[in-house]
């Protein structure tokens, strides 16, 4: 049980709430595994085994399955081949991610997510950037339908001036060794979003974050949710 649901009725939630073509729905699972209902596409990131036991029959559409790296936080091997087997999503990954599951995934379903690339499949314009973390990871600008989402998994800061973003996931913190506060808030700085949404950390690195945002940045929308919870967010 979490906060007083099962993760089956809170992922049948996610799935079954209305919004509108100006409405992005987001589930927040924990660390930095989130699924983003928006413009009729779900996409989900580094969403681990954080579905729990049965919530992966409850997805009922996935458009890209997404994965930063491999730590246990943020894949889990089983997890991402039932959940491509259930909808058929593309899965993209981090080489060393996208190396273990290709075996099963077929190649053009499976897409080998090299940092300074970018793909376009079905809509999306994906672009792949590297992170700074314990091992590689990929850090992603995901667009579509004129929306631009940025995940920076639980990287410290990397410069992404080159992009900007409606929607952008921060790593604030724990237990990520890299990620923090000011780090996320320099990211924040390159790309400019109209929201963010701190992931990866303490309830305190939280808060802190998003005082430093109100502090210097008061014209961004921070949002923050708590684990197994879902927001809906105006995107205009």
């Amino acid at each position: 049980m979490i906060f007083g649901k099962d993760y089956r009725s809170l992922i049948k939630e996610f799935f079954d709430t209305r919004i509108s073509e100006d409405e992005s729905l987001i589930l927040y699972l924990k660390y930095s595994g989130v699924l983003i209902n928006a413009l009729d596409k779900v996409v989900a990131f580094d969403v681990a085994d954080l579905l729990g036991k049965g919530g992966v029959d409850m997805v009922e559409k996935l458009d890209l399955l997404i994965y930063t790296h491999g730590h246990y936080d943020h894949f889990e091997y089983r997890n991402c081949i039932e959940l491509f087997k259930k909808t058929n999503a593309y899965v993209v990954a981090e080489p060393s991610v996208a190396s273990q599951v290709k075996d099963v995934i077929p190649p053009d379903k499976l897409i080998d997510a090299r940092p300074g690339e970018s793909r376009e499949l079905d809509g999306f314009k994906i672009h792949f950037i590297e992170g700074s973390h314990v091992g590689p990871i990929t850090l992603y600008i995901v667009e579509y339908g004129g929306l631009r989402i940025f995940h920076g998994g639980d990287s410290a800061y990397v410069p992404v001036k080159e992009f900007n973003a409606d929607i952008a996931f921060l790593p604030v913190g724990k237990p990520s060794p890299t990620a923090s506060p000011t780090d996320a808030l320099k990211m924040l700085m390159d790309l400019k979003p109209k929201i963010v949404i701190p992931i990866h950390g303490s309830e305190s690195e939280m808060r802190d974050f998003e005082n430093l945002v109100k502090s210097r940045y008061p014209d961004i929308n921070v949002v923050r949710i708590r684990e197994y919870s879902l927001a809906k967010v105006k995107l205009k």
